[in-house]
């Protein structure tokens, strides 16, 4: 198995992961629903991995990466597209689940205080 095609498994593995911790934060209520882009559809070209609808009408839209060498490329690129960073041994999708929520939290508060005065 060449590099790029281990990489590719992990980001893969990785994304898979990061749906069952979604899958799991809607069953708990935290997320309305999400989407998962196509691997080189529109969304996935544009940086995002899963577009993720929360309540109150707001979204969050998602990449994830396997390492942070690719997580610092994303940033650069998206710096607005949050990004989480599962690694290939990372196994724990609750960890994962509280790290979505963490991102989550941070956006709407970045929202609310960046638009408060649009909110009045």
């Amino acid at each position: 198995m060449g590099y790029n095609q281990g990489r590719a498994e992990q980001g893969e593995e990785a994304e898979l992961k990061v749906e069952l911790a979604l899958g799991s934060l809607k069953k708990k209520g935290f997320v309305l629903d999400f989407i998962r882009a196509k691997k080189h559809g529109e969304l996935d070209i544009s940086g995002i991995d899963f577009l993720i609808r929360l309540f109150g009408g707001m979204a969050l839209l998602l990449q994830v990466k396997s390492s942070k060498r690719p997580a610092r490329r994303h940033y650069s690129r998206y710096p607005d597209i949050s990004c989480i960073i599962v690694e290939p041994r990372q196994s724990d999708i609750g960890g994962i689940e509280r790290r979505v929520r963490a991102i989550m939290r941070k956006k709407i508060k970045n929202f609310k205080r960046n638009f408060s005065g649009f909110l009045k």
